[in-house]
């Protein structure tokens, strides 16, 4: 069973990578939190399935198979919120649609996989701290965190251990 308070991971994961300028804002807010907080630095993502086992060829094919089902969308940043998690400290929820709905029905079925538990958000911080040091975090943000973001690919990650182990394996354009 996974502890949520655990800082490692298995497996691969499945993300949606915010690229270019988002990007580089986002990372620049994540690079500071985890520095001044003790946390590790991520790319900035938000996690469309995760804990995948299996070998890296069938995650692979799985993978290929999902992108070419899916139509770019947008996905649309919510308010800020936390939770006493490692990988859900502080981070910016994604405010619901029947697009991103459809996304996570089809890696469900893709990868055969059963789980109502989804959560779509883009974290901020990783770590097991105080809610009192998660209230600072938030207080100090001071980059605008609104935004829409259009998803045209997912990109596959080995994901077994701590963050700064993972690495990117895999980028999957969608079907245009």
């Amino acid at each position: 069973m996974f502890d949520p308070r655990d800082p490692a991971t298995i497996g691969y994961h499945l993300f949606f990578v915010l690229k270019g300028e988002l990007g580089e804002r986002f990372s620049t807010v994540i690079k500071s939190l985890a520095a001044e907080n003790g946390g590790p630095v991520f790319d900035p993502h938000l996690t469309l399935l995760a804990r995948i086992e299996g070998t890296e060829s069938d995650v692979r094919a799985r993978t290929g198979k999902l992108a070419g089902m899916l139509k770019p969308f947008t996905i649309t940043a919510g308010s800020i919120a936390k939770e006493d998690a490692f990988f859900r400290a502080l981070y910016l929820l994604a405010i619901p649609s029947p697009e991103l709905s459809n996304a996570r029905a089809k890696t469900l079925e893709v990868f055969d996989r059963n789980d109502s538990s989804y959560l779509p958000h883009f974290s901020l911080f990783y770590g097991n701290v105080s809610d009192e040091e998660k209230s600072t975090m938030e207080a100090s943000i001071t980059e605008s965190l609104t935004f829409g973001f259009l998803v045209d690919r997912v990109y596959l990650y080995d994901t077994p251990g701590i963050t700064e182990t993972w690495k990117c394996i895999g980028e999957y354009p969608f079907s245009t």
